[in-house]
């Protein structure tokens, strides 16, 4: 139910998440892993993938929400699926969202930890995560390649913060003359 609120330290959740939610993009994570081109052209029509992009930023901090989503966006990432990617990348411009989120990613105390230090975003270490794998996608040569040589942003993103990031977070991940 949206009436249905929830308090945290973090944050007053209108409306709580609840299970359901939780449940059925964990389903789309499954959906994207294991289907192909006709069903991501339905995921897109029907606007799933961009609602499940939407509650990750809703929620900061609900790691098994991020985890999901997460999934759906290496999962397109490996894939390299023209439909899945042109719709992240574009249509729901995930890279601005997330250079967004790097550059304000402090979320204020609520409650009992209100005036002290804000929150970092509880959802960063997902989307460092993320930026590595998208590091590793382009260095591959493939579709996110074009999408991403295109996207204004994406090269002082990545050599900028996201960067930093992943130094700072010891990504041992990726390789260094990945980062440029």
């Amino acid at each position: 139910q949206d009436t249905i609120t929830l308090e945290t330290p973090f944050q007053t959740m209108r409306p709580a998440l609840g299970l359901y939610r939780c449940k059925i993009v964990e389903f789309i994570s499954v959906v994207v892993r294991t289907s192909g081109e006709p069903v991501f052209q339905e995921l897109v029509e029907s606007n799933a993938i961009a609602k499940c992009v939407d509650l990750f930023f809703q929620y900061p901090f609900n790691n098994f929400l991020h985890h999901h989503v997460t999934t759906i966006i290496m999962s397109s990432i490996e894939t390299d699926s023209a439909v899945l990617l042109d719709h992240l990348f574009k249509a729901v411009d995930l890279i601005s969202r997330f250079i967004a989120l790097y550059n304000d990613d402090k979320v204020p105390g609520h409650g009992r930890f209100e005036g002290r230090v804000p929150f970092v975003s509880g959802n960063r270490g997902h989307v460092t995560m993320i930026g590595a794998k998208l590091i590793r996608g382009v260095a591959e040569g493939s579709h996110l390649k074009n999408i991403l040589d295109s996207h204004e942003q994406w090269q002082a993103w990545k050599n900028g913060s996201l960067r930093e990031s992943l130094w700072k977070e010891d990504v041992r991940c990726i390789e260094v003359e990945a980062l440029g």
